[in-house]
């Protein structure tokens, strides 16, 4: 007799801007994700998890759709975000669950429409019960501001929301955290649902999302010596040349945010299972993108794409427990349907994809925080396409378009330029523009007839 998967709860915890290799699960030589790691081992481990972008909107947006950025429309050009279909949420809600979502990300929020089918919501910055102005809270501000209109005042006015981002971000190492409230209101979201009610239950933690302050004794262990207050944490004030960043000790606080994010997941687990609610729920630990930490000369998760930015860690726990490692490729966008599956309420389907897609728009939203000749410099739109051998990018510019390729696997017995080629997203382009691509892509797309 088949087993009765109806009503399973649903709890999605994305550890928002953890890299995949802060992970020991992902790379041996780390030894502070113990949580993760007892977690992953009566849980589905997925090793090659791919973002549909390397920020959050366009990534949690494809996740809530199961759609892509080009399709969804949530990007730095026009980060509007009307769904038109039921969203990831509001399928469960519809299905009869309670639905919660506990986040500090400003994105994750009514402004940006990731708020619809949640009963309960509460992301610190903007809840629900503030009387908010309809211009403010609809995509409308964003639109606007994405105009090329007032730039003077546009870019004082991103300078001031850094400012003030870094300072409310400082909260993370005082005495109760942001993700410490995060986990709280979870709990108590969990104790107050009837038992007879399924739930799906959505948390997003920014620890490893800069500026880090972790509290002072993981800082002792991964960066002794280091003030967070004295380092460049904010890559806008880096590339702009203002102050240059010490990855070493960036990396340092990442590392001791990362190690206390991990502690707070496993607090949360074990208090599922005094619950006695793993039995009957799905948990998903998920990072919805990666953070480039001087790599490439990219520091944050704006301006690129890449592995480090896009290849994210994901585990499922079942109430089967069942620990396996996933070899296949596939996409955060197929929780939108792999989830219900596996909750029960939707139709069986089994993640998995030959080929990985995603990108990040011309950064119309960030790249005035840039000085005159940088901003240039980083306004690109990128669109990648990635196989178990290769990610092939292609990088859109207002003059011209390039391709360029990543060897994973150069023993590879087959050449799969041809169907990522194939398969790689394109962009609206002028007629005029030129295309160049650059090695070491060139001479074998050249072979294959594509020159």
């Amino acid at each position: 007799m088949e087993r009765d998967t109806r009503g399973r709860n649903v709890v999605l915890l994305v550890l928002d801007s953890l890299r995949r290799d802060r992970v020991s699960l992902y790379d041996d030589g780390v030894d502070f994700t113990d949580s993760i790691a007892a977690l992953g081992a009566e849980s589905l481990v997925f090793d090659n998890a791919v973002a549909q972008a390397p920020w959050t909107l366009p990534s949690h947006a494809s996740m809530f759709t199961g759609t892509y950025p080009w399709s969804h429309g949530a990007t730095q050009e026009s980060p509007t975000f009307d769904a038109g279909e039921p969203t990831l949420v509001e399928r469960f809600a519809a299905a009869g669950y309670r639905t919660g979502g506990f986040t500090p990300n400003p994105w994750v929020s009514p402004f940006s429409g990731l708020a619809a089918g949640f009963d309960t919501w509460d992301n610190f910055l903007t809840p629900r019960r503030l009387p908010i102005p309809e211009f403010v809270r609809s995509s409308r501000l964003l639109e606007w501001w994405s105009r090329n209109q007032f730039e003077r005042v546009k870019k004082r006015l991103t300078d001031a929301a850094d400012s003030l981002f870094e300072t409310w971000s400082r909260r993370k190492g005082t005495e109760v955290t942001h993700s410490e409230r995060v986990f709280d209101r979870a709990e108590s979201f969990v104790r107050e649902t009837d038992a007879d009610r399924p739930f799906f239950l959505y948390l997003n933690i920014l620890d490893a999302h800069e500026p880090y302050y972790p509290p002072e004794s993981y800082r002792e262990r991964h960066a002794p010596g280091v003030d967070p207050h004295e380092e460049c944490q904010i890559p806008s004030r880096h590339l702009k040349g203002e102050t240059e960043a010490n990855f070493d000790n960036v990396a340092g606080l990442y590392d001791a945010a990362v190690d206390n994010a991990d502690d707070l997941v496993g607090s949360f687990v074990a208090f599922l299972r005094e619950q006695q609610l793993l039995q009957n729920t799905v948990l998903v630990v998920v990072s919805d993108h990666g953070q480039a930490l001087g790599e490439d000369g990219l520091y944050g998760h704006q301006y690129g794409v890449g592995p480090v930015l896009t290849h994210v860690p994901m585990l499922v726990r079942t109430p089967e427990a069942n620990a396996e490692r996933i070899d296949r490729l596939v996409e955060l966008r197929e929780l939108f349907d792999y989830l219900p599956s596996v909750a029960g309420v939707g139709p069986e389907y089994t993640p998995g994809v030959e080929i990985a897609k995603g990108g990040y728009g011309f950064p119309d939203l960030a790249v005035r925080q840039l000085p005159g000749g940088r901003d240039s410099e980083h306004y690109r739109r990128f669109r990648f396409a990635v196989d178990r051998e290769e990610y092939l990018v292609r990088t859109e510019t207002p003059e011209q378009v390039t391709v360029t390729a990543e060897v994973r696997d150069s023993t590879a017995e087959t050449d799969p330029s041809r169907t990522l080629l194939r398969a790689l997203p394109t962009a609206e382009t002028h007629d005029d523009d030129a295309v160049a691509v650059a090695d070491p892509v060139e001479g074998r797309l050249e072979d294959l007839g594509y020159l």
